[in-house]
């Protein structure tokens, strides 16, 4: 039994590794630490409301909940969902979530 759980473990992960997709990030591009942060972001910039907009990412800035992206960035998409992306910097465990035009895929 233990011999079939290894088994169906490493296939999980070979399967995993070879669906993960790849590409690196743009610069200037904003991130957030949660996906409902980074849709507040999407909906202040879509309804024209630079006060509140300005005023959240400086809350995101300061708390370490967002920021901007640096250019060239490796990273790994864990989720695609409604324009958004999840990343993960190659080789770290943590993700934020930022727009998809924000990823240069591989």
């Amino acid at each position: 039994m233990k011999k079939i759980v290894i088994i169906f473990m490493l296939a999980m992960l070979s399967l995993n590794s070879y669906t993960s997709v790849k590409g690196t990030t743009l610069n200037g591009y904003l991130f957030a630490r949660t996906k409902k942060q980074m849709v507040k972001l999407v909906e202040y910039v879509r309804n024209n409301n630079k006060k509140e907009f300005i005023t959240y990412i400086k809350e995101l800035q300061t708390t370490g909940e967002g920021g901007a992206l640096d250019d060239g960035l490796e990273v790994e998409i864990v989720d695609n969902s409604q324009g958004l992306v999840q990343i993960r910097l190659v080789g770290r465990t943590e993700t934020v979530w930022t727009v998809t035009e924000a990823i240069r895929r591989e």
